[in-house]
């Protein structure tokens, strides 16, 4: 049986998307994907700060921007219905 690929891929996430609002853990769990990464700057002190693998309970946050892995269908829908593609 052939293995599926897996792809990591960076998400900027716009005000009006809708994982704004939800954790980490929720969005994992829905979208069946791995966010590996989170740039928060709106709660960092320092601009371009990273949180390698951040909470699960993190909240997402306007502007933020995501580094996640997955199956490239599941990405392509979470892009899609979550967050904006710049």
């Amino acid at each position: 049986m052939k293995e599926i690929e897996k792809v990591k891929i960076k998400i900027p996430v716009s005000a009006d998307s809708k994982i704004v609002g939800k954790t980490i853990k929720e969005i994992e769990k829905k979208f069946k994907i791995c966010i590996l990464e989170l740039e928060n700057i709106s709660d960092r002190a320092f601009l371009f700060s990273w949180e390698i693998t951040p909470d699960k309970s993190t909240t997402i946050q306007p502007e933020d921007e995501i580094v996640i892995f997955g199956k490239p269908l599941n990405i392509q829908r979470f892009s899609k219905s979550a967050a904006s593609m710049n």
